[in-house]
């Protein structure tokens, strides 16, 4: 749950499609475990600005903690089709994938993520617990 806070707080100011009382809104509900919630704000902010990859990164974010790997896989990739300036979609969609038992789409992903943004702890560490279990 801090990793949520921490990077809601950290995208926040990068998106300019979320109002500053809905965004408040969005990241209470979400740190409050109140997913659903969130995500009607999310998706009302989404349904003006589809292609804002923090509106993505956040609504994919609140499925993968309500288990909904499908609906979280798709934001997820559709925040890195905006090219996020923030490292945490690719964490997120490589976990995803790993609990839909597709290790090597986390690879990539992991990979991706590195090439742009190569000191990123959670992506390092990630990398090297895939390397160290290669039928992950």
């Amino acid at each position: 749950m801090a990793q949520l806070l921490i990077a809601a707080l950290f995208i926040l100011p990068f998106s300019p499609v979320l109002q500053e009382d809905e965004s408040q809104q969005a990241v209470r509900l979400a740190i409050a475990k109140r997913y659903d919630e969130a995500l009607v704000v999310l998706h009302r902010q989404l349904a003006r600005q589809p292609d804002d990859a923090q509106l993505n990164y956040l609504t994919g974010l609140c499925y993968f903690h309500l288990k909904d790997l499908k609906r979280s896989v798709r934001f997820l990739k559709a925040s890195l089709a905006g090219r996020p300036r923030f490292p945490n979609p690719y964490l997120w969609l490589a976990r995803a994938y790993l609990l839909q038992e597709e290790p090597e789409k986390a690879r990539q992903t992991v990979s991706l993520g590195l090439n742009r943004f190569p000191r990123h702890k959670p992506l390092l560490e990630l990398k090297e617990e895939l390397q160290k279990s290669p039928g992950m």
